[in-house]
């Protein structure tokens, strides 16, 4: 977390362009993109997991006051630094994060393809199917109920 710090108050913001630029020429520009973007989500997903207690609500172990308490207070103080230190003021930031939590994972192996994919994001199944939680079966059934298969005599 104090590299982020670091990075955001001296790191010129073209440079942070530019090694993400850099990796994306090491692969597929297509791959170069989900990658980039997967990693942009995780840094996301790891400063959120930050500042969740055990029992799922939010908290900030460095702030005990309830305006304080928020992600996306955070957010908006992390987006006001960053284009701070493009030179430029900001008038307002305003974000806004809904989180509804689904069930637990481990009841996935029991749904039907029609199940998973009215109750579950495309991303949500495609980590289920890499760690094995559900079935082949599951995955491709769901993935064709959202639309994103269409079956060659389906066209």
């Amino acid at each position: 977390m104090e590299d982020f710090s670091i990075l955001l108050q001296r790191a010129d913001p073209e440079d942070i362009q530019k090694a993400l630029e850099l990796r994306a020429s090491d692969l597929e520009e297509r791959t170069a993109e989900l990658e980039t973007e997967r990693g942009l989500s995780s840094a996301i997903g790891v400063v959120y997991l930050a500042c969740l207690d055990r029992d799922g609500s939010t908290i900030w172990l460095d702030d005990d006051t309830p305006e304080g308490r928020t992600f996306e207070k955070r957010a908006n103080s992390g987006i006001r630094d960053a284009i701070n230190r493009l030179g430029v003021t900001v008038k307002d930031v305003t974000t806004s994060l809904e989180v509804e939590r689904g069930g637990p994972f481990d009841k996935l192996p029991n749904l039907s393809p029609k199940e998973l994919a009215d109750e579950y994001s495309m991303m949500e199944l495609q980590r289920a199917h890499l760690n094995e939680i559900i079935t082949d079966e599951q995955f491709f059934g769901a993935m064709e109920e959202q639309g994103r298969i269409v079956q060659q005599g389906d066209e």
